[in-house]
Parts: structure tokens; C-alpha cells; sequence
């Protein structure tokens, strides 16, 4: 049951972020510049949930944009896969719990997912 309810509670976030990046992050930018909220969650959900789920909620969250997008399908899921897995591999060489480190760990690795 406990599983069935961080499915749920995942769905509901993804659900929600994905109503903001398309609806209302369409409109607020910075000369062209958009945040990527899907690389944000996924990366979360790899450094604070662990490195399989985040894997399969990139590869999840990427397919679904590739679909609603219409580009090729695939290569977001693939970029957000790894991006789950490095979420993982950031969270057992740096503290969490520290505010400055989780904002540096999310310009990293939206920088590096921004070169993909």
C-alpha cells in the first residue's frame, strides 16, 4: 500500500508540473530562457527517492514530452534517465541536506542536460 501511495503522490507531482511547464512557464521567460521543471523533478526524485526510480521516472517523463511534443521519441527519456541516475550518484558524494549544494547539483546538471 505504502508503494501504491508514492506512485500516486509521484503521478500527482508530475501531473502538476507538467501543467506549469506547459501552461505557465510558456509565458515566463528571461530573454528566451525557460526553467525545465521535468529535469528539476527528476533529479529529486533520484537524489531523495533512489536510482532505479529515478531512472524510470525519467525515462517516463521524457517519453511523455516526446510524445506531447511530437519530436523524436526517445532521446528526452534517454537525457532524463541518466539525468536520474546522476541525481543518485550526487546524492552519495554530497549532502542533501544543504540548501546551496542541492541548488549547485540542479545547475550542473541542468547545464549538462541543457549541452544534450
Amino acid at each position: 500500500m505504502k508503494k501504491f501511495k508514492s506512485f500516486l503522490i509521484l503521478l500527482l507531482l508530475f501531473l502538476i508540473i507538467y501543467f506549469l511547464q506547459f501552461n505557465f512557464f510558456t509565458w515566463f521567460n528571461i530573454r528566451g530562457i525557460m526553467p525545465n521543471l521535468f529535469v528539476v523533478f527528476t533529479l529529486f526524485v533520484g537524489i531523495f527517492i533512489g536510482q532505479r526510480i529515478g531512472i524510470a521516472v525519467g525515462l517516463f517523463v521524457g517519453i511523455v514530452v516526446d510524445v506531447i511534443i511530437g519530436k523524436q521519441v526517445g532521446f528526452t527519456g534517454i537525457a532524463l534517465g541518466i539525468v536520474g541516475y546522476v541525481g543518485e550518484l550526487l546524492d552519495k558524494n554530497f549532502d542533501k541536506n544543504n540548501l546551496l549544494t542541492l541548488l549547485a547539483m540542479v545547475a550542473i546538471v541542468t547545464f549538462g542536460y541543457e549541452l544534450v
